[in-house]
């Protein structure tokens, strides 16, 4: 798992985890917003957020995706997908992109990632939930999905060769029959 954090003493940041699952065979990514700062330690809380639906995004991301989201971090191209959960809402727009400074002339700071969540009744009613990777943190999270691409291509090839050593031979097949010698 990959987790990380980016409090503000505006407590307007956001914290970020990755999560393999291979019994769903996706990686989960799960946004949440900061819900406290102290100001003494700085040190900002993500706790009370946790069970507030409105302060936390999960998506899963499939394979595919998660070599998108490595194509951006190699090439820097962005990376745009839509998830519809099928049930009334308008579904979560996920975004992988570089993250530009504001200078006059914007150069790549890092990486962008975002989930926006649609309100399928209002258009115009939208949560969006972000953080900012810098490039170390961005070759961390590459290297965390390039592992859990290689754990399920492992796990697949094991399913698959357990499900040929599992299988019935054909009954309707004569046995072979070996014919024995005596060794004198």
């Amino acid at each position: 798992m990959v987790s990380l954090y980016k409090p503000t003493s505006k407590v307007s940041g956001f914290a970020a985890s990755f999560r393999s699952s291979p019994e769903k065979d996706c990686v989960f990514a799960q946004l949440i917003k900061q819900s406290t700062w102290d100001a003494q330690n700085h040190i900002g809380g993500f706790k009370e957020s946790m069970n507030d639906p409105k302060k936390k995004v999960t998506v899963a991301l499939n394979f595919v995706e998660l070599g998108a989201i490595v194509d951006c971090i190699e090439r820097n191209r962005p990376f745009k997908t839509f998830h519809d959960d099928g049930k009334n809402t308008g579904g979560k727009s996920v975004n992988f992109e570089p993250w530009m400074s504001k200078d006059e002339k914007p150069v790549v700071k890092g990486y962008s990632f975002s989930i926006t969540v649609n309100d399928k009744e209002d258009i115009n009613n939208k949560v969006a939930f972000y953080i900012g990777l810098t490039f170390a943190e961005a070759r961390y999270l590459k290297e965390f999905l390039l592992w859990a691409m290689k754990s399920h291509f492992k796990n697949d090839a094991l399913k698959q060769v357990n499900r040929k050593v599992n299988t019935v031979p054909n009954p309707t097949l004569a046995p072979i029959e070996v014919p024995t010698v005596e060794v004198v």
